[in-house]
């Protein structure tokens, strides 16, 4: 359009137009997103989330409740008298039985894989069938407890009477920085609960960028769009590795908070290892990975100065000076082409295929390492042939 017709324009129409593109862009959006929630199902059921002055929250006893996320399937959540994911009662432990404490955050508890299907439920049976006895994995993963969690779950497990305690953990876990108070108070939780008794809950102040981002978080058209994107390993791999921080425990060498990190890390599972360890169990550290880490396992797709093992060598070694039996699953998925594929793409967790291959590879570390109560199994198992 030339200037003397823009010229000529009424008055009103420099406000209708761009009025009549926004309103126009409104609805194709509106449309997108109707569509997206269609293809993107989010569903719940009722809530075993129970308040916790310590952890902030924790799962009911003897609660089940069903939950579907964007990315993945509708899954059913059962926890016994105890609030655990297992089928197996907490209290006295069956003659002969054999009981792992299981610990962790969400890839413990299986999030968005039904029970079933997931790792725990997996491992215990393969090694009750390789052991003859039965096998129980009493498992207390919750899902966004971190170390200072884990640290004070202890008691709570070696309660159960088990026959060693297992910690899984995922680098996504160790992002969050452990409070200096808290960190400096973590013998004494009973303090810490009721300082924050005490202490008044703030809220931080809305804003029409805080009131953006969650709109962003919450819209099924962005999650799609990142789901179709994502398939793409080079670019996932690439916009991760924008993340900054978030994805520097891939970055060779360490940044200064990453190793402050590990050092808060070693200073918990220490005495986690020395209370374990007092009680006369074995106790067990185990890797889980991160889509993006898998990623990265063909040489070929790492851009120079990243490298997906070291973060599992750092923790072998904070294991190894406390006695821990350590293992990296990292290498288990390498036996598997596009192993990315086994994770939900934007959520990042396992899927239930994904799980499998989790618990195969446990379970074989478990056989093979003498001082858990399955290293005998094998053996036994191959002599009763």
């Amino acid at each position: 359009m030339s200037e003397k017709k823009l010229e000529n324009l009424p008055r009103h129409d420099y406000f209708i137009l761009p009025l009549i593109s926004l309103v126009t862009v409104l609805v194709m959006l509106g449309g997108a997103e109707i569509v997206a929630r269609q293809w993107f199902v989010v569903s719940n059921e009722g809530s075993c989330g129970v308040p916790d002055a310590l952890h902030g929250y924790r799962f009911a006893a003897n609660c089940i409740c069903y939950s579907k996320a964007a990315e993945g399937p509708n899954v059913q959540y059962k926890f016994n008298e105890c609030g655990y994911r297992s089928d197996e009662s907490c209290a006295a432990k069956p003659a002969g039985a054999i009981r792992v404490a299981l610990m962790g955050a969400s890839t413990a508890e299986g999030f968005k894989a039904s029970y079933q299907k997931a790792f725990a439920t997996l491992a215990a049976g393969a090694l009750a069938a390789q052991c003859h006895k039965p096998v129980e994995f009493q498992n207390m993963g919750v899902a966004g407890y971190k170390p200072i969690d884990q640290y004070w779950k202890v008691d709570e497990a070696l309660a159960m009477k088990p026959d060693m305690v297992m910690l899984v953990v995922t680098p996504y876990e160790l992002v969050s920085i452990t409070d200096p108070n808290v960190l400096a108070n973590r013998r004494d939780p009973e303090a810490l609960i009721q300082k924050n008794a005490r202490t008044a809950t703030t809220h931080a102040p809305v804003t029409l960028v805080s009131m953006l981002d969650a709109a962003l978080a919450d819209s099924r058209v962005v999650l799609a769009a990142q789901h179709l994107l994502y398939q793409s390993r080079e670019k996932y791999v690439s916009l991760f590795l924008m993340h900054g921080d978030k994805a520097d425990y891939l970055r060779t060498p360490l940044t200064a908070a990453w190793e402050k990190r590990l050092e808060v890390l070693d200073l918990l599972l220490g005495e986690m290892a020395d209370k374990i360890h007092a009680a006369g169990l074995p106790f067990a550290l185990v890797v889980g990975p991160q889509r993006i880490q898998v990623s990265l396992l063909s040489p070929e797709a790492r851009p120079p100065g990243i490298d997906p093992f070291m973060i599992g060598r750092r923790l072998a070694e904070i294991a190894a000076r406390h006695g821990i039996i350590f293992y990296d699953s990292l290498d288990a998925f390498k036996s598997v082409p596009e192993p990315e594929q086994l994770f939900y793409p934007v959520d990042g967790h396992m899927t239930e295929a994904g799980h499998a291959l989790f618990a195969s590879a446990i379970e074989q570390e478990l056989l093979t390492e003498k001082q858990t109560p399955f290293g005998q199994c094998a053996t036994a198992s191959l002599t009763q042939r």
